[in-house]
């Protein structure tokens, strides 16, 4: 009974097959005619590089440009502010950089914020491609408004170009790369508020640290900034290469 029963499965998927393929037969599409003369008529639209990062400039909300421009003013006022020892003043102006980091990480991953990713994942550019375009854009915006406040900071704390830099340079890019592994692992809104309370404790230290530590911002302590510099912009790196290499392509 068993072997008859075999016997009429391998029948019947016998037959099935050959019914498929006469179906196909019969309904196989004919060849295409005059296909490449037809896409050539309707060739679709490519975007570069550049193109793509101008279009992106346009989604950004004007907020984030606004407020960015009124804390760089800020810390201007702050270094050029008389009267005041040039520590203190300097202790301020770090602590108003992280809040420009938390801006930027803030305009990237709002998608998550307001759990539109799965709508943006079908689009035809791919949601990592216009992360990282953001991000390109958010991240030399800052570094253009850090780098006016640069020789500011270096003619009144009477040190150099390279030092002040990295004064300025290492919050806003500790900021940032937590902000990037926290918005990684965590998501929905739980992600920016654990980015803000990153942002917090950061401009915290930079007052307190310079209070309890009188070395902080002394040439003898640069060696630590330069680390805590270096592990910064490795994180970056690793997070920017994870996050580029899930793109598709920012070049359709």
């Amino acid at each position: 009974m068993r072997k008859k029963a075999m016997g009429k499965r391998v029948l019947n998927g016998a037959m099935n097959k050959e019914v498929m393929e006469a179906l196909s037969e019969q309904f196989m599409a004919p060849p295409p005619q005059r296909k490449r003369e037809f896409l050539k008529k309707y060739r679709r639209l490519e975007l570069g590089h550049l193109e793509f990062l101008i279009i992106q400039i346009r989604y950004i909300h004007w907020g984030v440009w606004i407020v960015s421009i009124v804390l760089s003013g800020l810390m201007f006022r702050a270094l050029t502010c008389a009267g005041r020892d040039m520590i203190w003043n300097l202790s301020g102006v770090s602590a108003l950089i992280p809040f420009l980091a938390l801006l930027a990480i803030m305009e990237v991953r709002k998608s998550g914020l307001y759990r539109m990713e799965e709508l943006e994942l079908p689009c035809r550019i791919s949601l990592q491609g216009v992360l990282f375009a953001r991000m390109t854009i958010l991240g030399v915006f800052h570094f253009i408004l850090l780098a006016g406040l640069t020789p500011v900071l270096s003619g009144c704390g009477m040190m150099s170009v390279s030092r002040a830099g990295i004064y300025l340079l290492t919050p806003y890019l500790l900021t940032a790369a937590a902000g990037m592994e926290l918005t990684r692992r965590i998501h929905g809104r739980e992600s920016i508020l654990a980015c803000g309370a990153g942002a917090f404790l950061i401009s915290i230290l930079e007052i307190i640290v310079p209070q309890v530590q009188p070395k902080f911002y002394q040439p003898s302590s640069l060696h630590w900034w330069g680390i805590a510099l270096a592990g910064a912009m490795l994180v970056m790196a690793a997070e920017l290469k994870a996050g580029i290499g899930k793109a598709d392509s920012i070049c359709l």
